[in-house]
């Protein structure tokens, strides 16, 4: 068995958490795979391949290695010793393996968090004064984020163990299969599962990337919550209503169009939305139709997209300013010396009292309270207290003290 990080968004996180995806697709590459068993020699990635011939075949090989893998020809390139060869890709992720997931995520100290009610951290078990927090889910004032391929291993909160893994082009996948891979019914309004995925795949990859229809390796694993927290019970808190209407709004902005446009139809006016495969006419304002209700409907597109910026902008600056608040420390004042504290320990030390003796006349025998008593009428005080409250009281007891330091110095 064999851990391997893979990176995650925020939605595909919130829907691993939700128990949603049980499938995650990645483009077939050298990174991800082996050639014939083996890491893929720089020889081999210079070749090019004929990735439009290649076929899948689910194993096993003939020297006994599981499937599936993807039979690749050659195509072109230094023909030694290559030319005219068909190759075995094998994925490197296994059944029987796990996936940890990597998304974003803050390490703070362990007792920042760690009494607040839902907040899911992990502590670092190599040192307890660290622990990591998450991104999705959070519901207040923001630590300082790090990308999701940052994370250390010790900060995963979830591990997904893999129970199968196939090879395939995109376009093959089912509607399932789209199903699985994290979709919520509120995101589908009225489109097809296969449609969803093609959608979130463009937002992703580029746009055009759905069409390429590249090879993809599948993989399937378990993600309920409980056995994926190493032991640990999961608590992580139900979306507020607020949250769930944002993120279904959000994942409505995703899905569509950024190039809108309004034209006119026989008289008519129209919102029309710009794709890859020309321009579609989204809505026609009635005749009649009060101004003001048609220039919220014409301008929704953009007003929205700008309301989300905008809300992220200050979303952000806000955590910035709580985390800089958070950060801040007052200048701290500086306490003034206790001296009579100081001149009360004095008197009781033996040598201070021998200084006293020799120096000052002090009669024996010598106790504290003769030292004390001394002091005050070398001092010209009333109260110890006084060495605190009355400046030149505490010069006076400075000069004290550095003749006693001197007498002790010679000895």
């Amino acid at each position: 068995m064999t851990d391997h990080p893979f990176l995650f968004s925020g939605l595909m996180v919130r829907a691993l958490l939700d128990g949603r995806k049980t499938q995650t697709r990645r483009l077939l590459t050298p990174h991800n795979t082996f050639f014939d068993g083996r890491p893929w020699s720089k020889l081999a990635k210079a070749q090019e391949w004929d990735w439009g011939n290649a076929s899948v075949d689910n194993g096993p090989s003939p020297a006994g290695n599981p499937g599936p893998y993807l039979h690749l020809p050659w195509l072109a390139g230094d023909a030694d010793p290559f030319e005219q060869t068909v190759h075995r890709i094998y994925p490197k992720v296994q059944p029987g393996d796990r996936i940890w997931v990597k998304e974003t995520h803050a390490i703070v100290p362990s007792t920042a968090y760690r009494m607040s009610t839902g907040v899911e951290q992990t502590v670092n078990p190599a040192d307890r004064d660290d622990a990591a927090v998450y991104r999705e889910g959070w519901e207040r004032s923001a630590p300082s984020w790090k990308p999701s391929i940052f994370m250390p291993r010790w900060a995963s909160r979830l591990t997904l163990p893999v129970m199968a893994v196939k090879i395939e082009r995109l376009q093959d996948i089912s509607d399932a299969d789209a199903t699985a891979e994290g979709l919520a019914v509120v995101e589908l309004d009225g489109m097809d599962p296969r449609g969803w995925y093609r959608d979130l795949w463009d937002s992703i990859n580029g746009v055009g990337a759905w069409a390429a229809n590249p090879w993809v390796i599948a993989y399937s694993f378990e993600t309920t919550a409980e056995k994926h927290r190493r032991g640990r019970p999961m608590n992580h808190p139900e979306p507020s209503p607020q949250q769930k209407r944002m993120d279904a709004i959000r994942n409505r902005v995703a899905l569509a169009t950024s190039d809108w446009g309004i034209q006119s139809d026989g008289g008519k006016i129209c919102l029309t939305a710009a794709s890859k495969e020309g321009d579609f006419l989204v809505a026609t304002i009635a005749d009649g139709a009060p101004i003001g209700d048609s220039e919220m409907v014409l301008n929704a597109p953009y007003d929205l997209i700008w309301l989300l910026r905008t809300y992220d902008a200050l979303a952000g600056r806000y955590r910035a300013l709580v985390a800089e608040l958070r950060s801040y420390r007052p200048p701290q004042r500086e306490r003034p010396k206790d001296y009579a504290a100081e001149c009360a320990m004095k008197c009781a030390e033996p040598a201070f009292k021998k200084f006293l003796e020799e120096c000052h006349g002090l009669a024996r025998p010598l106790t504290d309270d003769r030292a004390a008593t001394k002091v005050r009428s070398i001092l010209n005080i009333g109260s110890r207290a006084e060495l605190t409250d009355d400046p030149a009281a505490a010069a006076r007891w400075q000069d004290l003290r550095g003749a006693f330091d001197a007498w002790r110095r010679r000895g």
